[in-house]
């Protein structure tokens, strides 16, 4: 019964605590924004052209 309810608390909290990270507003690069991200996170990538090799080692949302 506890468990039932403590895993529905640590995932609430843990959208919470995920960030956004905008691709180029905060970082001028798409690996540069991956690289700022911890678990968890989106890195929104914004409309253009971008030359990049990309290394996802992180459990993150990469969206555009």
């Amino acid at each position: 019964m506890v468990k039932n309810i403590i895993l529905p608390i640590i995932l609430s909290f843990s959208f919470l605590l995920a960030t956004v990270i905008n691709v180029p507003d905060d970082h001028s690069t798409i690996q540069g924004g991956i690289d700022a991200s911890t678990d968890g996170d989106t890195v929104l990538v914004a409309q253009g052209l971008y030359f990049e090799n990309l290394i996802l080692e992180k459990e993150i949302v990469l969206a555009s």
